[in-house]
């Protein structure tokens, strides 16, 4: 959710964010891409708009095969923000996921709690029941 909400920070800066609000040793950034993926694909196979919508045409070269920037992902992250907020209910939850605006609730060891907790908890929900599956 960190990575989708802020637009202006990639997936490094967003599973280091991760990293550290819930006082973990290690959280790669490939976790995000692969949800992120995820969510693509069980958009597309169940009716939902699909990433390939906005790419062009063919495949790159390889030569010219790059990690996206943020500039080019803003799209996919604002479809993947725009499910995630609707799973959840509402944003509340973008506030207390940006370490920068303090956080209230202790989540470095269990239980976790506080509004992006019950966020997540109600966004696998829903992809369960929408989806019939667990996200990643």
């Amino acid at each position: 959710m960190t990575y989708c909400v802020n637009k202006k920070i990639g997936q490094r800066e967003a599973a280091k964010r991760t990293r550290e609000y819930f006082g973990l040793k290690t959280f790669s950034h490939t976790t995000l891409g692969r949800a992120m993926k995820k969510l693509e694909q069980l958009k597309k196979k169940h009716g939902g708009e699909t990433q390939a919508q906005e790419e062009p045409a063919g495949k790159p070269e390889p030569a010219a095969k790059k990690f996206p920037t943020v500039e080019q992902t803003k799209s996919r992250k604002d479809r993947a923000a725009s499910f995630l907020i609707n799973a959840a209910g509402d944003s509340s939850f973008a506030k207390e996921v940006d370490p920068a605006n303090g956080q209230t609730e202790d989540n470095t060891q269990p239980p976790y709690k506080g509004a992006f907790i019950d966020a997540c908890h109600r966004i696998v929900s829903h992809v369960f029941l929408r989806f019939r599956c667990l996200l990643l």
